[in-house]
């Protein structure tokens, strides 16, 4: 993976990232959403990149941080999404809001406890539990989004 040491939009210096190591996702489902979709490919990559980082090197300071900026790419992500979903109308907004909300609670939640606990098999437990739970709302409910977005453009 390579070190970048460029700054973020926050000025603050870049961690290397699975993408720039051409790592995939594939696994992900499409929304029909390009900018979404990349979205999500890319938090699910950095996420995978996180469980093995705490499978192989269980530096529990180390891996917080790296957790932590994962979680700020997530929220920026769900803005993205939301400003989305309230540009085209989606008439389940609000309902998808709070899964977002409640994703995140999770997210920081568990970085929490993994400060307060540093129990590597639980790490690996709830981080792999984590990333089944975004592939879910990913398949489940963001594809509702495209869903309602080609019905718009494709009436039947």
């Amino acid at each position: 993976m390579k070190r970048a040491k460029a700054n973020d939009s926050t000025g603050s210096q870049r961690i290397p990232v699975p993408e720039e190591a051409g790592e995939t996702s594939s696994d992900v489902p499409d929304i029909g959403v390009a900018e979404i979709d990349d979205g999500h490919h890319r938090l699910i990559t950095h996420y995978r990149t996180l469980l093995r980082m705490v499978k192989r090197d269980h530096d529990p300071h180390k891996f917080a941080l790296m957790y932590h900026i994962f979680i700020q790419r997530m929220r920026r992500h769900f803005e993205r999404e939301d400003r989305f979903m309230e540009e085209i109308g989606y008439d389940d907004c609000d309902h998808h809001r709070l899964l977002h909300r409640k994703l995140m609670r999770d997210a920081e939640d568990f970085l929490v406890d993994l400060v307060r606990r540093n129990d590597k098999a639980e790490a690996v437990a709830v981080t792999t539990y984590l990333e089944h739970c975004m592939i879910n709302h990913t398949t489940t409910h963001d594809r509702k989004i495209g869903e309602f977005l080609a019905s718009r453009v494709w009436p039947t």
